[in-house]
């Protein structure tokens, strides 16, 4: 019986570790082979971005998921965006938003994965981290990588 329970545990881990290693894409599944870590001036531009988002409406900072949703409302009509986000725990909660579809001759998708933590004024970014793909032909194309498109 413990033997049972034990292969149910770590099927039931191996499940969470899969459906985090990739990305649903449109016409199949984009591995994650490596995050960066977003240079601090960005952190800023994002968390400036996300005030200016709750200053248009209010109603959305009480949550990273409501927030993350205007957010992709202001995309650029050709863009895909998805997000998801965990359970919050300890005031932190963390955030996946994937946008496909780019207009850009280099790259095709990013994922970033942000951290947002939560204060008496609502929720900020602490922290993100960015992998991309690239376009056919300008690098790699099947999954969501680290290295410079071309």
């Amino acid at each position: 019986m413990r033997f049972y329970q034990r292969l149910i545990i770590k099927i039931s881990i191996l499940s969470v570790l899969l459906s985090y290693s990739l990305a649903q894409g449109s016409d199949g599944r984009f591995p994650i082979r490596s995050f960066q870590i977003a240079p601090a001036k960005d952190l800023k531009v994002f968390n400036d971005h996300l005030k200016a988002v709750i200053v248009q409406d209010a109603r959305v900072k009480s949550s990273p998921l409501a927030l993350l949703k205007r957010l992709t409302v202001e995309l650029d009509g050709t863009i895909k965006a998805y997000h998801w986000c965990g359970k919050a725990k300890a005031g932190q909660q963390i955030c996946t938003l994937r946008e496909e579809n780019i207009p850009n001759r280099s790259v095709a998708g990013v994922l970033q994965k942000i951290t947002f933590k939560t204060t008496q004024t609502g929720w900020y970014a602490a922290s993100i981290q960015r992998a991309w793909r690239c376009q056919p032909g300008k690098g790699e194309s099947k999954f969501y990588q680290t290295k410079l498109c071309d």
